[in-house]
């Protein structure tokens, strides 16, 4: 289940850097973090990459999803901000 409380109005855009040119060239958005404005308190489990911008949306494509690595589930607060990295690495 998508956890919808965060302050945005739509879901937080992904803004990758350039792709390294070493192989497994790798590619992030580490300069650039998916920030989340915490509005309730809630748990979060994870995080995915979609292209659909709708804020609880069900359409769009799927590029990728994971649960968060150790310790797991995030407790987050009202007035946290969640700030979420993607890294891949594209083998070529």
């Amino acid at each position: 289940t998508e956890v919808t409380n965060y302050s945005e109005s739509t879901r937080v855009v992904a803004t990758f850097a350039a792709a390294t040119n070493a192989n497994p060239s790798v590619v992030s958005n580490t300069a650039s973090k998916a920030q989340f404005s915490i509005n309730a308190t809630t748990t979060v489990g994870g995080a995915f990459l979609t292209s659909g911008s709708a804020k609880g949306g069900t359409t769009g494509t799927l590029f990728s999803a994971a649960d968060f690595q150790s310790p797991g589930d995030r407790s987050v607060s009202s007035g946290d901000t969640l700030s979420v990295t993607y890294t891949f690495s594209l083998n070529g």
